[in-house]
């Protein structure tokens, strides 16, 4: 009986990625979202909603914006009404990530804290796996405000976008892989940000456990085993 990818690999641990923004990496897919971080001050919104798939690299840019801005940093559903009160006494640039479907207790937060933002002339970036069109805010005045923000969608990476995520992930688990195993990898990858990510998690955690250099061979028979492989 074949044993199962979690029985073979180890239990997986935090790496720690690179969150610098030398280290971001900028292909036709988020360069328009990059550009506007580098832009601001010089925003005509109040604010911007980044949105796009896990995987993507939001959170990254979150860190690269909060850095340049000084800004304080939330995920969403840890954001609190001391929180609020905290900013309200001491109005600050905001980043709020993983925005998606708040409840009606944070609506009003949110609300509040963009008055303050808005009115203390500090700026918002708001950071999301969906578009603002998905989202179902009950409250509508805060609907309304929210409006109001710029909107940047991450787009699907390109071939030399998926290829600078892969050295830059691989990068970060510290590892080397040469050229012809990365491009054979780039042309058996489904084009999207959670199957790069996924292939590349697999694959040195797997490469970790049996004490073996990522190669195509351990490629192939990662798609014959437990992988589907990318339609010819």
């Amino acid at each position: 009986m074949r044993s199962s990818l979690r029985d073979q690999l180890p239990l997986p641990f935090k790496h720690l990625p690179q969150f610098h923004q030398h280290s971001y990496v900028v292909g036709e897919g988020n360069k328009l979202a990059f550009q506007w971080l580098q832009e601001w001050p010089n925003w005509s919104t109040p604010g911007l909603v980044i949105h796009g798939p896990i995987g993507a690299g939001k959170t990254h840019l979150a860190y690269i914006w909060q850095n340049l801005a000084k800004a304080t940093y939330f995920k969403a559903y840890n954001l609190t009404q001391t929180q609020v009160a905290t900013l309200i006494e001491a109005p600050n640039h905001v980043v709020i990530d993983e925005f998606t479907a708040p409840n009606f207790q944070q609506e009003q937060l949110l609300f509040h804290l963009y008055n303050v933002i808005k009115s203390a002339k500090k700026s918002l970036l708001v950071m999301s796996p969906v578009s603002p069109k998905s989202w179902k805010i009950s409250l509508p005045d805060l609907r309304s405000r929210l409006s109001t923000l710029g909107v940047v969608p991450l787009e699907d990476p390109d071939d030399n976008l998926i290829k600078a995520i892969m050295l830059k992930r691989f990068s970060d688990y510290q590892v080397i892989v040469d050229e012809r195993t990365l491009n054979y990898l780039l042309h058996h990858v489904e084009r999207s940000y959670p199957a790069i990510h996924r292939w590349i998690d697999i694959l040195y955690q797997h490469s970790l456990a049996n004490h073996r250099r990522i190669t195509i061979p351990l490629i192939k028979q990662l798609q014959e085993t437990y992988l589907c492989p990318k339609s010819a």
